[in-house]
């Protein structure tokens, strides 16, 4: 008898504290390509549409996703999964109430286990058992056998489809366990006036059972400016002006003391880019934070030039371990002129 191929999806709405006003939530609906069955689980946790929210709400709602019967000899296991979402923004009952409808597409992969049967034969007569004992026997060579884990367990927000998608094995990068959220200015900026960006951390690490005393988190934000990346320099490059040197003469005749080729280069080398924005908090302390803390800072910057500006990135320094990551995406900052000097420039245009 074959593994049933169903799949438990998880849909999580976050409302984030950017909205001042309640949220209906008024109809969510999921639906399998070629007719396959969506039954929802949410009745017994109490989860019934419409339902009001408010910020820093965040909702988890639970669906069992199954194929057809006759779809499961198939060639092609893979199916779309769409979703179409619905809401009502209370912003002014009665005058101002936006209607929002979000829709997107996934992928699904009902594919059945390579042994399906290899679990349920072996649990009878199994005298001793294995905490890492597979639940399935593999075929696919050396690089499914690397981990006993399986991708539901280490992955739990990912979809099938891009489970089977990251087979490859790629460094590990330093997990930090922090959340960082930049928030630009809403008024204008101007050059020569002082503007803030607001940082939010968390600290999303949690308290385990076997590690309960689990360290305060101490950081450092540094603002890293542009570096200019071609500055390196051939010290002495070989001369190109003149006749060719032969081997006669390359005792008597000297490298050119001034050629234009390594003049040009020298020139074209030395060109430094312009500052365009200082920023005015070099260092930034954030913490201590415990698990599941969260503090906000200011970084505050000087623009010195008018348009599009902006710095390498924000260095984010762990004091404990001396780890650190590089944020680049940042806000985009653009300097704008201020009304007098439009007012000014626009009348000189019409005289």
């Amino acid at each position: 008898m074959p593994t049933n191929p169903a799949l438990v999806a998880l849909l999580e709405v976050d409302f984030t504290p950017y909205f001042d006003c309640p949220v209906d939530l008024t109809s969510i609906t999921l639906s399998v390509a070629d007719g396959g069955v969506v039954d929802d689980l949410n009745g017994p946790a109490g989860l019934s549409l419409p339902m009001t929210c408010v910020p820093h709400d965040h909702v988890t709602f639970l669906y069992r996703l199954s194929p057809q019967q006759l779809d499961l000899p198939s060639k092609n296991p893979s199916r779309d999964l769409d979703i179409h979402i619905e809401a009502v923004i209370r912003k002014n009952p009665g005058l101002c109430t936006p209607r929002l409808s979000m829709t997107w597409t996934t992928t699904l992969d009902f594919t059945l286990p390579v042994n399906p049967g290899f679990n349920a034969a072996m649990q009878p007569m199994q005298p001793i058992q294995r905490s890492h004992r597979p639940s399935q026997l593999s075929i696919s060579g050396m690089e499914a056998a690397q981990s006993l884990v399986a991708p539901a367990v280490s992955r739990p927000d990912s979809l099938p489809a891009l489970e089977a998608a990251t087979r490859t094995v790629e460094a590990p990068l330093p997990e930090l366990g922090i959340t960082m959220t930049f928030c630009g200015p809403t008024e204008p900026i101007y050059a020569g006036e002082v503007f803030s960006w607001t940082v939010y951390v968390v600290n999303r690490s949690t308290e385990r059972a076997n590690n309960p005393a689990v360290p305060a988190r101490k950081l450092a934000l540094v603002a890293l400016s542009k570096r200019r990346r071609n500055e390196v320099r051939l010290m002495r490059p070989p001369s190109t002006s003149g006749k060719v040197k032969t081997a006669a003469d390359s005792k008597e005749l000297a490298d050119a003391v001034l050629d234009e080729n390594v003049l040009h280069a020298m020139q074209r080398n030395s060109a430094v880019d312009s500052t365009e924005v200082v920023c005015l908090t070099a260092d930034t302390r954030v913490g201590p934070l415990a698990p599941g803390a969260c503090h906000v800072v200011d970084l505050q910057f000087l623009p010195l030039k008018e348009g599009l500006v902006n710095i390498e990135a924000v260095r984010v320094i762990d004091l404990g371990s001396q780890e650190h990551v590089d944020v680049r995406d940042l806000p985009i900052m653009f300097v704008e002129k201020r009304p007098e000097e439009r007012k000014t420039e626009q009348t000189r245009e019409r005289e």
